[in-house]
């Protein structure tokens, strides 16, 4: 009978618990999903804008800034321009990311092209002449140190 008594306490622990996690989760997906916003509204080209407008005034090592990069590809996949570089090269997101932004419109992504290096990045396919694919993103350094300290 003693057993039985525990029960309510129990339930009470797996209930605070549950809440505890949902709002972990809560919090972390705010994180995460706000580190598109900057992206999200550079990769949205207006239809008259010209594409120059996304560029930053300077390239941008990944592996250190924080910054907004830009770069972006034709239809063979291949960089066209870029403002974010990486050990000196233009990095190159998987081909399956790329297809599937020609696929949807457009692909977000969390992108680690080394380690070390995890980036949020909006990946918009446009039917342009001599462009096919922006990508636009910024690192998730301070994201993650904030989803640490939560």
């Amino acid at each position: 009978m003693r057993q039985l008594s525990n029960i309510p306490y129990i339930a009470a622990l797996a209930l605070v618990t549950t809440i505890m996690l949902l709002l972990y989760a809560a919090v972390q997906q705010s994180y995460r999903t706000n580190a598109n916003d900057p992206q999200i509204q550079i990769a949205r080209l207006e239809q008259n804008r010209s594409i120059a407008t996304i560029f930053p005034a300077d390239t941008i090592d990944l592996s250190e800034s924080m910054a907004v990069f830009a770069n972006l590809y034709n239809a063979d996949k291949q960089p066209v321009k870029a403002s974010g570089f990486l050990n000196n090269a233009i990095p190159r997101p998987p081909d399956g990311v790329l297809e599937n932004a020609k696929a949807n419109r457009e692909n977000w992504v969390t992108w680690q092209p080394q380690k070390e290096v995890r980036m949020a990045a909006i990946v918009k396919y446009v039917n342009a002449p001599t462009i096919s694919y922006i990508v636009v993103g910024r690192s998730l350094q301070e994201v993650e140190i904030r989803e640490d300290n939560l």
